[in-house]
């Protein structure tokens, strides 16, 4: 079956205004809830799909928390 693959990648993305500020760490994060119930793999592109390099936290089994030193939009390639 081709589609039992979407069960197990998603791309998501974000705009500037859901990046968050932390003040005590000083760096900008995003979480993106995925739900794909596994921590996956994950390369990040910014808006000009250049391939960008983020701190990846695995909140739970179907959350992200990606950190960056500059705030941008992007996209996030899950598998």
């Amino acid at each position: 079956d081709l589609n039992a693959a979407s069960d197990f990648s998603k791309t998501m993305t974000w705009e500037m205004t859901h990046v968050h500020y932390d003040s005590e760490e000083e760096y900008y994060y995003v979480e993106l809830e995925h739900n794909l119930n596994f921590c996956p793999n994950v390369t990040v592109k910014d808006s000009t799909k250049d391939v960008v390099e983020t701190g990846i936290e695995y909140k739970d089994l179907n959350t992200i928390k990606l950190t960056m030193a500059q705030s941008f939009s992007g996209t996030a390639y899950l598998s």
